[in-house]
């Protein structure tokens, strides 16, 4: 069995410093940035 690692950055300010934050209604993975906050 493999895994893929997938970077994922925040949209408004490019930082990675995100962490998971529940799910959207139809159900993607819903992120929050440590940096600006949204």
């Amino acid at each position: 069995m493999s895994y893929v690692l997938v970077k994922v950055y925040c949209p408004h300010c490019e930082t990675p410093k995100v962490k998971e934050n529940g799910v959207t209604g139809n159900g993607k993975q819903n992120f929050y940035c440590k940096d600006c906050h949204k």
